[in-house]
């Protein structure tokens, strides 16, 4: 899940938590302070081996990853909840908003069928 700990993300972390207790979720988070707030977030929910922080950031080509982590890590993944995004209207953050949101995308598009096209 990218954008975990935006408003939508973290609230839809929570349920599916609950929805799915057998499951495992790993969370791409750019810092040490966003896991921390994610952890505060969850606490009073039994998480403890169903959340992996994986750092990263969806600015950055191949989610800003060695490629031999973001290898193991798809082969682990089976969906994939993109959440990332600038919902800021500022025009003078027109760059960071284009980056997020549409060079985001592109790159956990990229990230997530570049093991597809070594297969075929």
């Amino acid at each position: 899940m990218t954008g975990a700990s935006g408003f939508l993300g973290r609230n839809l972390l929570k349920r599916l938590l609950e929805e799915y207790p057998n499951d495992r979720f790993f969370l791409l988070v750019r810092s040490h302070a966003t896991a921390a707030f994610l952890r505060n977030h969850l606490s009073g929910l039994e998480v403890r081996d169903r959340v992996v922080y994986v750092g990263g950031d969806v600015t950055q080509p191949d989610l800003g990853m060695a490629a031999s982590d973001l290898g193991t890590l798809m082969q682990e993944v089976q969906e994939i909840w993109h959440l990332a995004a600038s919902t800021s209207f500022d025009d003078k953050q027109a760059a960071d908003i284009r980056r997020t949101n549409l060079e985001g995308t592109r790159n956990l598009l990229d990230a997530i069928t570049a093991p597809l096209s070594l297969s075929l």
